[in-house]
């Protein structure tokens, strides 16, 4: 009965879009009244269940150990969930359904099954168990990416997400079949005692190459630079709100298990992976940085930008500290990642000159913008200063000064893209007329909260 219980959630996102399914099926209608409402429900009950209904305190094994349930994974997945719950009242929003494909029912079938598949994730405690669930999230992914069919970017963003994934998948399978062969365990938790209890020698190579391996795999997932080519591309050709999936939903899971992974089976061996995971961070950080400064396109310039944050998130992840560092990223991180692609879908805009005169056009939505991208920039007293303030932290604790210089060095560089956009709202005449951008009630909300969490994150 409690292994049900903690899998419950998922069941009942699972059986939520099995029955929208047979319903769009059988009533043989593209989209029915009332869905995203019906959808919210669910994802509302099953936070609920979650939060309230699972064992915090405990750590358990369920499913012979396949899954695990702790503390960290369920906030987590509570955040994922929380998320999601907010993605669907903007999503419902009319004005960012770009396309009627976007409109049909097999979209909310596809989404809830990629969010099965991420909290899946996140619970497993086994690689084969990760694997599938992995899967199970990576191919709903390629299918939204590529949703809009009639639109030619979107198609070859679904065919590039879908190569690229389908390769970094092919070498996370070679690298747990090396795991195997050399340790005979696929579990988290037998893992980390036979990697605690043997000593990093040239016997142990093939476990190294192994976990290098796996380590490259989740680190396409992530979008950590030099495996983050697919990134711009797929952000840019997406349809915005699947983009915007990509860029908060998507990160929290991957980021998450990676996190899981290496704090727990792996910290054993973290002497060993420290220097593979800090080349990683710096990669990151200044490709992130230096790759944005020359884009126009606004979907590109917040793919560098996230490629740029997920660097920070690594810098947190290399320490092998258990704390709360990488939650507290990972969620202000999101506020102010979903937070501006609203301003972006309200606006219709693709290229940084669309956004000029903005103060003008429309005080609010500038002067809100411009709160997210200080925020990114990491300018106090907005929220994402702390989030790097957390990470440095960690990183001088861990003795990673070097890392931590290029890291500051990173963020000077990416603060001249964020405030350029500022710049071109504020001071950039404007060669188009006044816009009208009419939200949802609920959208709106959304935005006044995300923009008081980033000004006033201090007192939470």
């Amino acid at each position: 009965m409690i292994e049900m219980m903690i899998l419950l959630p998922e069941i009942i996102l699972a059986l939520t879009a099995c029955t929208i399914l047979m319903l769009g099926s059988f009533t043989k209608k593209h989209c029915f009244k009332g869905l995203n409402f019906i959808v919210a429900i669910f994802l509302t009950v099953a936070l609920y269940i979650l939060l309230y209904k699972t064992p915090y305190k405990e750590e358990l094994l369920i499913f012979g150990s396949l899954f695990k349930s702790n503390m960290l994974i369920i906030n987590l997945k509570s955040l994922i969930l929380a998320t999601t719950i907010l993605y669907i009242f903007i999503y419902k929003d009319s004005r960012f359904l770009e396309n009627s494909m976007l409109k049909t029912y097999e979209f909310s079938v596809i989404f809830l099954l990629s969010i099965v598949g991420m909290m899946l994730m996140l619970s497993a405690n086994n690689f084969l168990s990760f694997y599938i669930s992995l899967e199970l999230q990576s191919l709903c992914l390629y299918v939204l990416a590529a949703f809009e069919r009639e639109d030619s970017k979107s198609s070859e963003a679904g065919l590039k997400y879908f190569i690229l994934g389908s390769f970094a998948s092919g070498l996370l399978l070679f690298g747990i079949s090396f795991v195997y062969g050399f340790t005979g365990n696929v579990d988290f938790d037998s893992l980390e005692i036979f990697l605690n209890q043997t000593a990093s020698t040239t016997e142990s190579i093939g476990i190294i190459i192994g976990l290098i391996m796996i380590l490259i795999g989740l680190f396409f997932k992530v979008s950590a630079a030099p495996f983050h080519m697919w990134t711009p591309d797929v952000y840019q050709g997406s349809p915005t709100i699947v983009t915007t999936m990509f860029a908060t939903i998507g990160k929290i899971a991957s980021v998450g298990f990676l996190y899981r992974l290496t704090s727990e089976s792996l910290s054993g061996w973290g002497q060993d992976l420290q220097p593979i995971l800090l080349l990683i961070t710096c990669a990151s950080l200044m490709i992130g940085a230096l790759g944005a400064l020359k884009q126009n396109n606004l979907k590109r310039l917040l793919a560098y930008s996230s490629i740029g944050h997920v660097g920070f998130m690594l810098l947190a992840i290399s320490s092998f500290f258990i704390d709360s560092t990488i939650l507290l990223y990972l969620l202000i991180y999101t506020t102010m990642t979903l937070g501006t692609f609203i301003i972006i879908m309200s606006l219709n805009a693709s290229e940084i000159k669309d956004l000029a005169g903005l103060s003008r056009k429309n005080p609010i939505l500038a002067l809100s913008l411009a709160i997210f991208m200080l925020s990114l920039a990491g300018i106090p007293p907005f929220a994402g200063f702390f989030a790097k303030f957390y990470v440095f932290q960690v990183a001088i604790k861990a003795e990673f000064f070097i890392t931590s210089i290029i890291a500051i060095i990173a963020a000077v560089i990416s603060a001249y893209y964020y405030l350029k956009i500022v710049k071109t709202m504020y001071f950039d005449a404007s060669l188009t007329e006044n816009i009208d951008v009419n939200l949802s009630y609920s959208t709106k909300v959304i935005l006044a909260l995300l923009v008081l969490f980033n000004i006033f994150y201090v007192f939470f």
